[in-house]
């Protein structure tokens, strides 16, 4: 049943009262599209705030690479014809992540024993078709067909971003467009390794700056690259970062396998995953994500964990489409946790649809009756303009805003 709440106005008071009659004009509960952005704005004005973004697969997307779906069809089509039989065994019941760990844990498996097999797969053909996938994937994300307005408009932000920490930008995408956006804005950033030709990875900086007050912090925001990038190669026991995509031959370090992190503790893919968390649980932090499916069981209980722990932090999470549902049975129980989607939101503990606002809007924020911050161009063209306030004014006739 739709809620309502109507208002009267108290002859020996200056308040506003609940009328109980029923015959006065009563208004849905609805969430302000200007309130939440107000509020937004505010948030990203103070720049004490430690902040924090998580980019998904939806903010590639939005440049024009293929979604998770779409780029393993797209495997499937252009391997080469004598791998494309063995891939589709592979990934039946599997996505590509899990496909690709459990291609790398056969090779492992048969290292010692070049004559065994394991479903038709002896050590040299998991090889081969590990490296026959990684080219591929280069391939389909190469950024020659690509508009990367939306990652320039993010760009832009982060190298105007003045806040007293360094913005950590996480992401679980593989390509470079964040990298390329972030080259052609002149955009300081650290992201673990040291060097140009093959850059290194160094644990011991990663928080560094932080553990010793004394220390000389790093200039620059910071770029975690979570699962992996299609220019970090294997090289023997440890990962290097080239300045271009991985050579033909060659194993990108992509979507980390259950062996690899078996191996040491110091490999990029642990120690990035472990700054996530203490970024997540980092005091009055504010949390922003965008493209992000929630389908990573283990990134999802990192995040869902400190928005229960750290009540201080604020996490807002754009959904693209529709809210999951094990995202709205927390966001419910969790005041601190936004969650935003095109036709309604969940703000402080309350699942409300979008009031219709009073007043016109830039198609960037409100287009066809639906939000428009939860696709990352439009929040990364907001972002851009967000550096110093911006004077939103919400609109009173628009409903009862919830939003804080």
């Amino acid at each position: 049943m739709e809620k309502h709440f109507c208002y009267k106005v108290n002859p020996k008071s200056k308040g506003i009262l609940p009328k109980r009659s029923s015959q006065r004009k009563a208004f849905p509960l609805t969430h302000d599209v200007n309130h939440f952005c107000a509020g937004l704005t505010a948030r990203l004005a103070t720049r004490a705030r430690h902040l924090c973004v998580l980019l998904g697969a939806g903010a590639s997307c939005s440049a024009g690479l293929p979604t998770m779906t779409g780029l393993e069809n797209e495997l499937i089509t252009t391997l080469p014809p004598r791998f494309t039989k063995l891939f589709q065994s592979q990934l039946s019941g599997r996505n590509l992540e899990s496909t690709l760990s459990r291609i790398r844990s056969i090779k492992h498996l048969l290292a010692d024993d070049k004559t065994a097999k394991i479903e038709a797969m002896d050590s040299a053909l998991a090889i081969e078709l590990d490296q026959a996938i990684c080219k591929a994937i280069v391939t389909a994300v190469d950024l020659s067909k690509t508009n990367e307005d939306a990652h320039l408009a993010f760009a832009a932000w982060i190298g105007r971003a003045d806040y007293l920490d360094p913005v950590e930008i996480f992401t679980t995408n593989y390509d470079l467009l964040l990298e390329s956006t972030f080259d052609q804005k002149r955009v300081i950033y650290f992201d673990g390794f040291i060097g140009n030709i093959r850059a290194s990875f160094h644990a011991e900086l990663i928080d560094a700056d932080r553990q010793d007050p004394t220390a000389v912090k790093l200039p620059g925001a910071r770029l975690w690259k979570l699962h992996g990038s299609i220019n970090w190669e294997w090289n023997d026991a440890q990962i290097v970062r080239l300045g271009v995509p991985v050579p033909d031959g060659q194993v990108a370090a992509i979507f980390p396998s259950d062996a690899k992190y078996e191996e040491s503790r110091r490999i990029p893919f642990l120690v990035i995953q472990d700054r996530f968390r203490r970024s997540l649980n980092t005091q009055e932090t504010l949390f922003l994500c965008s493209g992000y499916s929630f389908s990573d069981m283990h990134l999802n209980e990192l995040i869902l964990d400190a928005a229960t722990r750290q009540e201080g932090s604020e996490f807002i999470i754009f959904c693209f489409d529709t809210i999951p549902d094990n995202l709205a049975s927390e966001a419910l129980l969790s005041p601190n946790l936004q969650v935003i989607s095109p036709l309604e939101a969940i703000i402080g503990g309350h699942r409300l649809p979008w009031g219709t606002p009073k007043t016109v809007l830039p198609d960037t924020l409100w287009k066809d009756d639906r939000f428009q911050l939860t696709n990352f161009e439009s929040l990364a063209h907001f972002l851009a303009r967000c550096t110093n306030p911006i004077p939103w004014v919400a609109d009173p006739t628009s409903g009862v805003s919830l939003a804080p």
